[in-house]
């Protein structure tokens, strides 16, 4: 949507003890996002990431429903959830972190 490819994929990274596989989202030739899928399923990932999450960036903004457990951040100029779908053991947590885009309210 609107030109966003996720195009590159990197090495596995550790955050918090979580192997996490990035893929690099670009539009218009700039990095617009990246995506880490945790290599590991379940909600044991999810823990590690959120806890780690709330250290790094304060309290979340939390929600669940039937499609699974988000958490959320905006801070210091990012914007990042952390997604753990419904479905059990097979999967993956997903953490998206990309630079915040602050709108005027004249624009909306």
């Amino acid at each position: 949507a609107g030109g966003l490819v996720g195009h590159w994929a990197g090495e596995a990274i550790d955050v918090a003890g979580v192997a996490l596989v990035p893929t690099y989202f670009f539009a218009g030739g700039q990095l617009q996002r990246v995506e880490y899928l945790a290599q590991q399923g379940g909600p044991q990932p999810f823990s590690a990431l959120l806890q780690w999450g709330r250290d790094a960036w304060g309290q979340e903004l939390a929600t669940a429903g039937p499609e699974g457990h988000y958490a959320s951040w905006s801070v210091d100029g990012l914007d990042a959830y952390l997604q753990l779908p419904a479905g059990g053991e097979a999967q993956r947590a997903r953490l998206v972190v990309r630079q915040q885009v602050l709108k005027d309210a004249g624009e909306l």
